[in-house]
């Protein structure tokens, strides 16, 4: 290749020497055309010796060590999104209707569960007083021998009717369920229409959802 004989540099001084050595006009404009031609030749023959210089070596294929981990899985999981509670729950899952099963402290709403331990420490009689008596910005209203009972947050009233049981609404009863009877309780403050539906009294302080007691081995 003309390239690897000559140095790229030297291609014009030489030809411009030969060009302008001793020739009449004539012969000078000859020898530019000449010149104009080789122009594109000498431009691809640098253009392919840089290509030749920067050819990349092949790279070299190196082999990782083969790694074992081992856990248990049911550990890890829990660690990853959950919480255990003291009574052997997954405390910190909730039931977010159409969102499903979630973490109460990565779901897009705010939520606080009630897990059966937290529950039984209250000795509240019924899942209302133990409400009230957990979360200092709620309190209720009515009592046992009350027709009607419920809680007040967030400035509205939300009556024992609006709460739900596993996802269902109008399954509570309107005088009060007893709190042993309850696994978890799950107490979302805010609106709350899109995740369990609007309830029959529409109310916009937020909803209870009630998740009954599971059968263990």
């Amino acid at each position: 290749m003309l390239s690897n004989i000559i140095p790229q540099q030297n291609y014009f001084v030489i030809f411009n020497a030969y060009c302008n050595k001793n020739n009449p006009p004539q012969r000078q404009k000859e020898f530019m055309n000449s010149k104009l031609a080789l122009m594109p030749l000498l431009i691809m023959s640098a253009f392919s010796y840089a290509a030749d210089e920067a050819t990349p070596e092949a790279p070299v294929q190196q082999q990782l060590q083969e790694v074992h981990v081992r856990a248990d899985a049911k550990r890890v999981k829990a660690a990853r999104s959950y919480s255990i509670a003291s009574d052997g729950d997954l405390r910190d899952r909730v039931n977010l209707g159409v969102l499903g099963k979630a973490n109460a402290f990565t779901a897009p709403i705010t939520v606080v569960n009630y897990d059966e331990q937290a529950l039984n420490n209250t000795e509240a009689r019924t899942l209302v007083d133990a409400v009230a008596k957990k979360d200092a910005s709620v309190w209720q209203f009515g009592g046992e021998s009350n027709t009607l009972t419920g809680l007040y947050f967030r400035g509205y009233q939300l009556d024992a009717r609006q709460f739900s049981v596993n996802g269902l609404a109008g399954m509570y009863g309107t005088q009060g369920t007893a709190s042993v009877h309850v696994g978890s309780a799950q107490l979302i403050k805010g609106a709350s229409t899109t995740v369990n539906g609007m309830d029959p009294e529409g109310a916009v302080s937020g909803s209870v959802n009630i998740e009954t007691k599971k059968s263990r081995r």
